[in-house]
This record gives C-alpha cells, sequence and structure tokens, in this order.
C-alpha cells in the first residue's frame, strides 16, 4: 500500500496490488518454518479506492478469497491442551512448558547441546492457554512477534549478570535445566543441569533473539558469542503442539521449583 495521495477531487486515495494482498495472504499462512512455501505467480492488478465507506463492499469483496483461507488455516485445530497453564512469576506452568521445549528443539536445530532457555516474562503475550481444543490462532495470539531462537555461549561468570538481571524482577520463565533463588534482587544458589554454577564453565543457553540483541535492558548480552537459529519461537511452539497431537497426546506442564523467591511466598 502506498501513501495517500492527493487526487484533483482532493480526496484522499489509497493505491494497492492484489498481488500484494496475495503476498501478504501466504505469508501469514506460512506458520511453521517446517513447512516452506514458494510464490510461483502474482498477477497484479491496479486498484484506487477512496478513503470514505462507499467503498466497503468492493473491498471487502476483494479480500474476502484470502481472509476465508486464512481463516481457515487460523482455525485449524493442531493440539489438546489438558488443563489450562497460566503465565505468573516466579514460576508458571505456562512459562516451564514454552522453555522447555524451546531448550528442546533449539538443541535439536543447533545439532549441539544447549544448558538452558530463557524466555522472558513480557514476551508471553497471554495470561494463559485454555484446557482443551488449541488452534493455530492461539500460537499467534500466545507469540505474536517474529522473535526468532538465538543460542548465546558465555562464561559462568558473565552469566551470574544476567540471572540477577532477571532475578530484579522476581525471575522470568526458565527450562528446568535451570535452578537459582531470588533473594535481594540477586539469584543465588543457581544450579545448571544439576551442578552449581561454574564461573569458568561456558554454557549454551537458549533465548529469544530481542532478548539477546538488548531488548529488557539486557544490553550486555548484545556481544556475547552466538548462534543465530532460523526458527521462530513460535514456531518451537507450534511444532511441539503438533508434535504432541501426532502421538495422541496434549500438553500438560507442572511447577517444580525451578526458580524461588527467599524468605516470600510465590506471587
Amino acid at each position: 500500500m502506498r501513501p495517500p495521495n492527493q487526487r484533483s477531487s482532493g480526496k484522499p486515495v489509497f493505491s494497492f496490488s492484489k498481488g500484494v494482498l496475495l503476498a501478504l495472504g501466504l505469508l501469514l499462512l506460512t506458520t511453521s518454518c517446517s513447512r516452506v512455501q514458494h510464490l510461483a505467480k502474482v498477477d497484479y492488478t491496479h486498484y484506487e479506492l477512496a478513503s470514505d465507506t462507499s467503498n466497503q463492499a468492493q473491498v471487502e469483496a476483494l479480500i474476502a478469497p484470502y481472509k476465508q483461507q486464512l481463516d481457515a488455516e487460523m482455525h485449524e485445530v493442531i493440539g489438546h491442551c489438558a488443563e489450562t497453564l497460566t503465565k505468573r512469576k516466579p514460576e508458571s506452568t505456562l512459562g516451564n512448558w514454552i522453555c522447555d521445549l524451546i531448550e528442546r528443539h533449539a538443541a535439536e536445530h543447533l545439532g549441539g547441546p544447549v544448558d538452558f532457555a530463557v524466555q522472558n516474562y513480557g514476551g508471553i503475550r497471554v495470561g494463559s492457554l485454555p484446557a482443551g481444543p488449541v488452534r493455530m490462532v492461539q500460537m499467534y495470539d500466545l507469540m505474536p512477534f517474529e522473535n526468532r531462537i538465538v543460542v548465546l555461549h558465555m562464561t559462568g561468570a558473565d552469566l551470574q549478570e544476567f540471572l540477577d538481571h532477571m532475578a530484579a524482577s522476581d525471575g522470568w520463565p526458565v527450562s528446568k535445566s535451570l535452578r537459582y533463588v531470588v533473594e535481594n534482587d540477586k539469584a543465588i544458589n543457581v544450579e545448571i543441569g544439576g551442578a552449581p554454577l561454574d564461573p569458568d564453565r561456558v554454557y549454551h543457553f537458549a533465548l529469544p533473539d530481542y532478548i539477546a540483541n538488548g531488548g529488557d535492558s539486557c544490553f550486555f548480552l548484545m556481544d556475547q558469542p552466538r548462534d543465530e537459529l532460523p526458527y521462530l519461537v513460535r514456531d518451537a511452539i507450534t511444532d511441539e503442539v503438533r508434535r504432541l497431537s501426532k502421538q495422541g497426546l496434549p500438553i500438560t506442564a507442572a511447577l517444580d521449583g525451578r526458580i524461588t523467591l527467599a524468605n516470600q511466598d510465590q506471587q
């Protein structure tokens, strides 16, 4: 779509092509990096529509075939949730489930070990994943951003700063391989893979590229060695739901004390 321009009538006119709509529709329909779709042909037709509502029916008729196709894809049932998963701090069933699957899928795509995974709390955009059928549209509600998975490689000494950063906000969702206690806005009693944090060891952990690139005030991560995977966080979640469904299994998660608050009740 081009910016509105002024014609002799003085009314702003919006100009776009049918080909643009088709390309956008196919882009949205590409819901997993494991499925590659190729646009073989685009036929362009030029339309000019006034910005008032007189042509609303024309616009709706134009996009109806694409909307119907997209709606069918978005409302496909791709899995089943055994019980409602919720988002909360310092630990939650929804956060635990997401981080555990990110760790597993990141290791598969990296082709090497991943010690744990982290997802920023604000990056999970819904408060819960309800029990019952899970539809494709819920994957976009849950994770609407095009965030890719990055695996950072950091020594335990450098990693402590990141853990303290998460602890300062009462913890972010982490996978079960990482455990720690939040005390005075610091991460203490840190264990990774069942062993105490080793300041000299290099750890490999997965997280969204938004955080790896300095988001949520994580500027100290920007220059760390990394592997950037061509794999979206949302696609990892979707692939996990489909994997479980093929095995006849529902989505399940539990609290296991991976993050606790010292001398405080969990919020």
